[in-house]
């Protein structure tokens, strides 16, 4: 019984001790870790990384970087339209140079009529009379002219071209093709069958017939016609 009582003392005292000191030290070493694993789990926190995210220093590093961005996506927008105004430069000029070929070839190409010492401008027409007449003339024929009729000069071509004739009323300044190989110039009016050649410009009719209606002229046709 006396050992009984000493055993309940014991536990008595034990309880005490532990009320008046707090939680064994078993206890206070399980709080210190599950401390450590709280610090831990905040620092493991989403919120806390999105803090950061949102600090001051990132949202400038990532402004930053836009900015970078946007500078290289302009500058490759200016090099590509560079590039297309120098294609569109280019093919301008192609363009222009096709133009300029053509009107040399033009040039070349076209009929010239001086009556005497004055070359005459002539509108010619587009028909393969004409493109025959131009081979012929190369670089300069000359034809001796005739007075026919007080109206016009005829002279011969030396040979045959193309022709297409029908029924024609010329006035002053006409060119004509007659019976496929003799060439007219008319300074007054006729009818009968020819295939058009072509008009003389910028003269009025009576210069035509000072020009043409005071005896026989010499013209030269060709690129090269004085």
């Amino acid at each position: 019984m006396k050992k009984a009582k000493s055993v309940i003392y014991a536990i008595v005292m034990m309880v005490l001790i532990s009320a008046c000191t707090g939680r064994p030290a078993s206890n206070d070493s399980s709080l210190s870790q599950g401390g450590n694993e709280k610090i831990s789990e905040e620092t493991d926190d989403p919120d806390l990384t999105v803090d950061r995210e949102n600090s001051p220093d990132r949202i400038s590093e990532q402004e930053e970087q836009k900015t970078i961005q946007q500078e290289e996506q302009n500058e490759g927008g200016q090099a590509e339209s560079k590039a297309e105004q120098q294609a569109e430069r280019q093919e301008e000029q192609k363009a222009e140079q096709i133009v300029e070929q053509t009107d040399e070839e033009e040039v070349m190409n076209e009929l010239i009529l001086s009556i005497g010492d004055r070359n005459i401008s002539v509108e010619w027409e587009d028909n393969e009379s004409v493109d025959a007449l131009k081979d012929l003339a190369g670089s300069g024929i000359e034809i001796n002219m005739s007075m026919y009729g007080g109206f016009e000069q005829v002279g011969s071509l030396g040979t045959s071209l193309p022709s297409n004739d029908s029924q024609t009323t010329t006035s002053p300044g006409d060119i004509v093709l007659y019976s496929g190989n003799q060439i007219v110039i008319f300074y007054g009016s006729n009818s009968w069958a020819y295939t058009r050649l072509g008009k003389i410009n910028g003269l009025t009719d009576k210069e035509l017939e000072e020009l043409l209606g005071n005896g026989n002229v010499s013209i030269v046709l060709g690129n090269n016609a004085r």
